[in-house]
């Protein structure tokens, strides 16, 4: 950097903030030893609050591009590679359980009613409990499920050309499988190359 100290906010090289701040500490001290002109005036306090609004409406969209890219690549590749899974419930809300899938390192939603109100679960009736965080199973299941419990899904892309793309997820089993201990994490980049190497025809 040419630099002969620089701020905790590590080196200017990755994020524009970070040159930001340096330019304000330069400009400080430059103030200070009267070498304003070497460097240049400080930004104006109404001109710092714009760019940093500015660089957090385009970190957060940042985020929110390389997590629906990562959602999308999830759908194309269990699109073609669905698969039963070991689950943990993390939330119940009222027509819908949500779920960590450990292998894939993905969440999902497992819906317990249709639009309908019919039961999808393979139950006679389901008694949840937003408070505490628990969901009772009738028949033949005749189960209580509690925040962290194991249940295997099964996971499976949805791609139609008049929705968008989406996860599905359904309880095939309301038990950890018997292998998940021994299962292999699949890392996100195998799942991008997955998809990445499946002929055209298959996307």
């Amino acid at each position: 950097l040419g630099s002969g100290a620089y701020t905790h906010f590590t080196s200017p090289i990755r994020r524009y903030a970070d040159v930001v701040v340096h330019r304000q500490l330069l400009a400080a001290i430059a103030q200070q030893k009267e070498q304003r002109a070497a460097v240049g005036e400080a930004f104006e306090q109404a001109a710092v609050e714009r760019m940093a609004q500015h660089m957090n409406e385009r970190n957060h969209a940042a985020r929110r591009a390389q997590k629906d890219a990562m959602v999308l690549f999830q759908v194309y590749y269990f699109n073609t590679h669905e698969c039963e899974a070991d689950a943990v419930l993390y939330t119940v809300q009222e027509d819908r359980l949500l779920v960590h899938v450990p292998k894939f390192a993905l969440k999902a939603k497992v819906l317990l009613r249709d639009r309908d109100g019919a039961l999808l679960v393979g139950v006679d009736s389901v008694d949840v409990d937003c408070t505490a965080q628990t969901v009772v199973l009738g028949a033949p299941v005749n189960k209580k499920l509690c925040l962290f419990d194991h249940v295997t899904v099964r996971l499976s892309g949805r791609i139609r050309r008049t929705h968008r793309p989406e996860m599905h997820a359904e309880i095939v089993a309301f038990e950890r499988p018997a292998d998940a201990a021994r299962e292999a994490p699949v890392q996100r980049s195998e799942i991008v190359h997955a998809v990445w190497d499946q002929p055209q025809a298959e996307k």
